[in-house]
């Protein structure tokens, strides 16, 4: 979506402010340098906003009738921006105030009245600091080393360094001088959440104990094992290591900012450290997932059946027999419970994360070994090479695989499943020894995916029909890609290890965030699950109602299992109209693809079938009277990767889109589709292969469009008839003339969508006098009331057309409307059981996660006994974690449970 334009006047002044301009300086030195930095002027644009309009002149026989004005109320934003920027002059006053201090000119706190030693300091980082002497200064700090200090010169406070005024940070004795240390310190930079400096070490010599296990058990890190001369403190490294999962910070951005924050004017006479800053923080991280996971502490000798030495952070509602279900409750399980044990795994490829292909150190591998997301990479280098020979690949039986081929690196994300894969996607080439266990795995297409493509795939793997999968959609991996594809600037570039460790943490972080979120989704999906569950059981109830009993136990006889026959697929979930029935999206789609198996053209299909996708949004947005923001933000970010691909295929309708207006609403975007443009244009913008495409695909968007009014009409009659025979009294009447409100809704939103494929045929060479597609209105809305007895002259009246429309050649009208009410009722009811296996399901991953946070918090307890005192109150720590995510999941359970 295209940016709004600048609406600010004049220019913009970009600027160093005094507080940014800092000052070294060090004690009692006689000179002080300044550096001024010059104003850059940015100028903008002028517009004029406070031009007068002018005034219209209106002729009329009548008076205009003066229109009040509404008072204006401020909410949200504008209140809270008027409340500040009414004290803005206050709030400026006050700033200024603190680059000034009280006390200047009085006595420190030890009163000593030495000229030589005047109060003149002051800490930048301690609460309402006292100016302080050289002296106190000093010893204010020995636990507290890296503060800066600014020392006030006559005019202003300029900065200047601890080590500056003396003091040298002692190693091993809580702040004071080792006895057997001779060493005035080593010249050490050190880097802290608020800048780099210099500062003095010295270390201890009593005990034998490195200079670097004496820094890190200070919470300082060094740069190097060997004489370090940079140490970084732990707080900064925990400081990037959140920023960098969260906000996907690079360390060189994250220096950068350290740089500014030490000296803003001058950041490059700062010590630069983005090199140690990136080989440090990536040791932190790979033992951060160490520490996190348990190795540390041999979880393994508790857990044994899993993985050992997993660095990876599991699911706690996911089954895992052994430590949240028994094996023997999983082996015992009847039929209709299989989706409660079914563990769900996904599959998908991610091509954003992509390295570049570059020269690196080739003895730069993974700190994780393969223990985390990521397998090990030699050995799974030896397989491919080993499995390299194989058949040509089989060709795709659906022909929107076939469109996908051009991807050629594949990321498999799962517990130790993220792989580099080389062209090509065909599974048994890659995992000849699983493949009698994928023969035994159940496979479905997510739901998002399926539409793409051929119907078969829908009846054959769609979830909506695959018995004992609950409401599960399939496409959860996906969500990850987007937070973790904004790390791909950094990963792109580094060496073959760093990468893999750098995602493993990025995946580890994904997937704690969710853990600690699970119960707050768990609540949220079974809440959303029992106010599905009511609707879909009243609407299946409903229309098993509206069938005789020997019609319904007909139909409940009748085999839900797909069967292929002859390369065709027969479901009860599709009408069997025979030869001659009319065309749907579905089938339209299906049989483009068919014939287009090219990969030129199943592009530009799927292309135009995914432009009509992305207006039946629209047009369903324009529908909704609440939630439009998030709707509309999802739906212009889809357009914006939708146009982009429509730039590329159709390279000269730029002109076009660049001249679309910017503020018009994105349910209002024209998406620039064949039906949109004029047919004389055509040629010249490439359109015409396109116009034959999107007609085919319209004529089936009505179709479509048409077999859901007709079932709204029908579902409407039926409730009317029902409210006149069986609601009684003023409450049920007005609440069941509410749903009769929400249905009549249902029939003006059907005939809406097929009047807007309609006009788009029109648009496209449909003859005004075609006999199968006419013009549709609210009047025709109805249909002859079949259930009544027949009264005089009821036989003359004609329903509307689009009851006769598209029907099969030689099946009766009531055999064409039992077929397509055999289908709703099995669609529905299949809706209805998706959402009884879910509500079930959620309920057991409640339960399975309340276990796995008690089970986790009692392995912590019981490792914690036998450990280092250190690491005995870590694993305290992390018990008492589980404990409490454990009670928040039982409270939470609860409380969902009594919905």
């Amino acid at each position: 979506m295209a940016p709004r334009p600048h609406k600010r006047s004049a220019f913009v002044d970009v600027y160093s402010d005094e507080e940014d301009v800092d000052i070294h300086v060090a004690a009692n030195q006689g000179q002080r340098k300044v550096t001024r930095v010059g104003y850059d002027a940015i100028t903008m644009k002028r517009q004029r906003l406070d031009a007068p309009s002018p005034t219209p002149t209106v002729t009329s026989a009548t008076p205009l009738k003066t229109e009040q004005p509404q008072p204006s109320r401020k909410q949200g934003a504008s209140k809270f921006m008027q409340e500040f920027s009414d004290e803005f002059e206050t709030l400026q006053a006050d700033i200024l105030s603190t680059f000034h201090h009280p006390h200047i000119g009085q006595l420190c706190l030890c009163q000593n009245a030495d000229p030589s030693r005047p109060a003149v300091y002051r800490c930048t980082q301690c609460f309402q600091p006292h100016l302080l002497c050289q002296d106190c200064i000093v010893d204010a700090h020995v636990h507290s080393p890296f503060h800066f200090i600014e020392c006030w010169n006559g005019s202003f406070f300029q900065r200047t360094t601890l080590m500056d005024l003396g003091l040298i940070v002692n190693l091993g004795h809580y702040g004071k001088k080792c006895p057997n240390s001779v060493s005035m310190g080593r010249h050490t930079a050190v880097v802290d959440t608020h800048g780099i400096q210099w500062a003095s070490i010295r270390y201890c010599h009593c005990q034998e104990r490195s200079d670097v296990q004496q820094l890190v058990q200070t919470q300082l890190f060094p740069a190097t094992i060997k004489h370090p001369e940079t140490v970084f403190t732990f707080a900064v490294l925990k400081h990037f290591h959140i920023s960098n999962l969260t906000s996907k910070k690079s360390a060189y951005d994250y220096c950068s900012a350290l740089q500014c924050l030490t000296d803003s004017a001058l950041p490059e006479a700062v010590p630069d450290r983005y090199r140690e800053m990136q080989r440090v923080s990536r040791v932190w991280s790979h033992l951060a997932m160490v520490r996190r996971s348990g190795e540390a502490h041999d979880i393994n000798s508790v857990l044994s059946h899993r993985q050992k030495g997993s660095l990876t952070v599991r699911c706690p509602a996911c089954p895992e027999v052994g430590f949240n279900v028994e094996q023997s409750v999983v082996d015992t399980a009847k039929d209709s419970d299989t989706h409660k044990y079914t563990l769900f795994l996904s599959v998908d490829g991610n091509f954003r994360l992509q390295r570049k292909h570059k020269n690196d150190d080739p003895d730069d591998v993974a700190l994780n070994k393969g223990k985390a997301y990521f397998v090990p990479t030699e050995a799974y280098n030896n397989y491919c090479r080993a499995v390299q020979e194989t058949a040509p690949e089989k060709s795709a039986s659906c022909a929107h695989l076939r469109a996908a081929k051009m991807q050629n690196i594949v990321k498999f994300k799962n517990a130790a499943g993220v792989v580099d894969m080389v062209k090509g996607e065909t599974f048994s080439n890659w995992f000849k020894s699983l493949v009698d266990v994928v023969s035994r795995i159940r496979g479905a297409i997510p739901k998002m995916h399926v539409a793409n493509h051929v119907e078969s795939c829908m009846l054959l793997y769609g979830f909506n029909y695959l018995p004992y999968s609950g409401e599960t959609w399939g496409e959860n991996i996906e969500g990850g890609w987007a937070e973790q594809n904004q790390s791909a600037g950094s990963t792109k570039e580094m060496n073959d290890g760093h990468r893999h460790d750098a995602l493993d943490d990025l995946f580890g972080f994904w997937n704690w965030t969710k853990l600690h979120h699970m119960s707050a989704t768990l609540d949220r999906m079974y809440r959303t699950c029992i106010k599905t569950l009511t609707i879909r059981e009243g609407n299946f109830t409903l229309l098993t109602k509206m069938q005789p009993r020997e019609v319904i136990s007909e139909w409940e006889a009748m085999d839900i299992q797909p069967r292929k026959v002859n390369g065709t697929v027969y479901s009860v979930y599709e009408a069997h109209t025979g030869e001659g029935g009319p065309p749907t999206m579905k089938n339209t789609l299906e049989t483009l693809m068919e014939k287009n198996s090219n990969e030129e053209g199943t592009s530009l299909i799927c292309l135009l079938n995914a432009g009509i996708a992305l207006e039946q949004r629209q047009f369903a947005l324009r529908l909704k009277e609440d939630g439009q923001a998030k709707l509309g933000q999802k739906l212009a970010t889809d357009i914006e990767d939708w146009r982009r691909k429509q730039l590329l295929r159709f390279p000269s309708l730029e002109t076009r889109v660049l001249g679309l207006k910017k503020e018009i609403k994105v349910e209002d975007l024209d998406l620039l589709l064949p039906s949109s443009i004029p047919p004389n244009n055509w040629d010249d913008l490439g359109l015409s292969e396109s116009a034959i495409i999107e007609y085919k695909l319209r004529e089936g968007q009505a179709h479509d469009a048409l077999a859901d009014l007709r079932i709204a009409v029908k579902t409407y009659n039926a409730n009317v008839n029902f409210k006149k025979d069986n609601v009684f009294g003023q409450g049920p009447n007005t609440r069941a003339q509410k749903l009769l409100n929400t249905l009549h809704s249902e029939k003006i939103i059907a005939m809406k969508r097929y009047n807007l494929a309609y006009t788009k045929l029109l648009a496209l060479g449909l003859s005004s006098s075609d006999a199968k597609l006419k013009p549709l209105n609210e009047t025709m809305l109805w249909v002859k009331n079949v259930t009544q007895r027949h009264q005089l002259g009821s036989s003359k009246i004609v329903d509307p057309w689009y009851w006769h429309t598209g029907r099969p050649a030689g099946q009766t009208e009531d055999a064409w409307c039992l077929e397509m009410d055999r289908v709703k009722w099995f669609r529905d009811r299949a809706a209805r059981d998706r959402s009884r296996e879910e509500k079930e399901l959620l309920e057991e991953e409640f339960r399975r996660t309340v276990l796995s946070f008690k089970r986790m918090a009692e392995v912590w307890d019981s490792i914690s006994s036998c450990q280092s005192p250190g690491s005995s109150a870590y694993a305290a720590k992390r018990s008492a974690m589980y404990y409490k995510l454990r009670t928040i999941a039982q409270t939470t359970f609860d409380k969902a449970k009594k919905v």
